[in-house]
């Protein structure tokens, strides 16, 4: 008996699955904030060293730099995934449903906008990440189905997890989040 769900995906999965796409690690949450830190520090510092006297060269070079850094991946991460999820809504807001049998699993879409069919071999598949609030089903390297939690009962999400290990070899599957 396959495991059944339906998936609609929001902003938020679609963030979650950007942000964690660039990272692929157990920092994924907090790498927004660790990435931007050096950069905010930096931005005090040259001015300081401003205000110190100090050779103008240096500080304003190292202005420069983190608040062009700063201005760049600020666009990065938090406005170029809005302006994406808005060109391509159509594609993530139209229903999934997943169909998640013992060897293989299927992926139905169907809206005006956007249908499809995959039947996808757990073999094929390259890495599935699990995180706190879903799971990434990669078939490439960047190209996964992304499955929210949100969408889960907690019983299926204990399901999906089980039939994953069992089909995956353990170095496909990796869990980054502590339990």
């Amino acid at each position: 008996m396959p495991i059944e769900f339906t998936v609609i995906k929001d902003f938020e999965v679609y963030e979650n699955f950007i942000i964690f796409s660039l990272f692929k690690s157990r920092q994924y949450r907090t790498a927004k904030t660790t990435f931007f830190l050096p950069f905010i520090l930096i931005i005090p510092l040259a001015i300081l060293l401003l205000l110190m006297d100090f050779p103008a060269l240096l500080p304003i070079a190292a202005l420069s730099l983190s608040l062009f850094t700063f201005i760049m991946f600020g666009f990065l991460f938090f406005i170029l995934p809005k302006i994406q999820y808005k060109k391509l809504s159509a594609l993530f807001t139209a229903p999934q449903a997943f169909s998640l049998y013992d060897t293989y699993f299927e992926v139905r879409q169907e809206a005006d906008t956007a249908s499809g069919f995959s039947k996808i071999n757990y073999s094929a598949l390259t890495k599935v990440y699990e995180t706190h609030n879903g799971f990434y089903l990669f078939i490439s390297t960047n190209q996964a189905f992304p499955i929210p939690k949100k969408a889960l009962t907690a019983e299926q999400c204990i399901a999906i997890e089980s039939l994953l290990k069992t089909n995956l070899e353990l170095k496909k599957y990796k869990t980054c989040y502590k339990k």
